[in-house]
């Protein structure tokens, strides 16, 4: 079968690979496509130190059952159209035992230390597994794992009908969860240092501003009813703006983590205590968020089809990694593995 690895030196190597064998509770997934996530850079640049190299990455993917063997208590059958969802928990630790699972201590990915869905097959727990309904487009059920982590995030704060929330970054994250604010009934702003991304958060219908030079105070001011926002969503993992949150946000707001840091950031434990602010540190998802994702994605596929904003054949990996890693020139990146007839 056709494969794409990454070794950690910037190449997106095709392969022809043997198909995976299947234990018992594992199904062999036929991929259809494949999102990239920005996180799926630090794997192809090496510094994703979690990773095992050589892998077949790939976290978001969509596609058909092929074969299953042993326990198939969600009564799959070949040809049942399926996302995997790509948390691997131990099993055994505290939060698998008494959940929630997703805070396994052990926790382990497809796509990462695992091979993943940049391939043509690709084994999966078949416990893992979600139905795709009929009515649902592979093209927008592929964005299912990315929404979930902003569903999930949504979740934690729980934002209230016209409360005024601030995201910041607006990368594909970065809208998606700016987007399901909104879904949720709240006004919503984004912030983003580049022109290019936030043309394409306010080709989306939102206000935005350079978070980079408009001060947190005057954000809050001309963006929020109250002059400080309920709810700010942070969507870049970069230091500066723990800062600038404890500043937008009104007393009582929560901060809420989606973004991945790479440093350490700096947090001034004194004016959020002076606020009462909750920081809300958010992790992947749970199952169950995953489910919430592909209902939505049925339910309003107008109003999310716009987010993939670019397609390649599996053969065109390297292309597409080098445009997603320019970090502004896109949304989704999607792979489409399966040959076109």
């Amino acid at each position: 079968m056709r494969a794409i690895q990454f070794n950690g030196e910037k190449r997106a190597l095709l392969f022809d690979v043997d198909v995976p064998s299947i234990g018992p509770g594992e199904t062999l997934v036929r991929i259809d496509r494949a999102g990239i996530c920005g996180s799926d850079i630090g794997i192809f640049t090496g510094r994703n130190k979690r990773a095992r190299y050589p892998v077949i990455p790939g976290h978001e993917f969509v596609g058909f059952v092929e074969r299953i063997e042993g326990d198939n208590p969600k009564g799959f059958k070949p040809g049942d159209r399926v996302m995997a969802v790509p948390t691997l928990s131990c099993g055994t630790c505290a939060p698998c035992v008494e959940g929630p699972r997703h805070l396994c201590s052990q926790i382990k990915f497809l796509g990462i230390q695992y091979d993943g869905g940049f391939a043509e097959f690709t084994r999966v727990p078949t416990h893992n597994l979600l139905p795709v309904s009929d009515s649902l487009d592979f093209g927008l059920a592929v964005l299912a794992e990315p929404i979930a982590v902003g569903i999930h995030a949504l979740s934690l704060s729980n934002p209230g009908l016209n409360d005024d929330a601030l995201v910041l970054g607006a990368g594909p994250i970065g809208i998606i969860m700016a987007m399901l604010a909104r879904e949720a009934g709240c006004r919503v702003a984004l912030g983003d240092p580049s022109a290019i991304r936030r043309a394409q958060a306010e080709s989306f219908g939102f206000p935005v501003f350079d978070n980079s030079t408009v001060p947190a105070k005057t954000a809050a001011r001309e963006f929020s009813l109250e002059g400080g926002f309920d709810t700010i969503f942070e969507c870049a993992g970069h230091p500066s703006t723990i800062d600038y949150m404890i500043k937008a946000g009104s007393p009582g707001s929560d901060i809420v983590i989606v973004g991945t840091f790479k440093e350490p950031p700096p947090v001034d434990i004194f004016w959020m205590s002076r606020k009462e602010q909750r920081l809300l540190p958010s992790w992947t998802y749970r199952f169950s968020d995953c489910r919430a994702s592909l209902d939505l994605l049925e339910r309003r596929a107008e109003v999310f089809k716009r987010l993939v904003s670019h397609e390649f054949a599996l053969e065109q990996a390297q292309e597409a990694m080098e445009l997603v890693m320019k970090a502004e020139n896109s949304l989704k990146v999607v792979l489409l593995v399966k040959d076109r007839e």
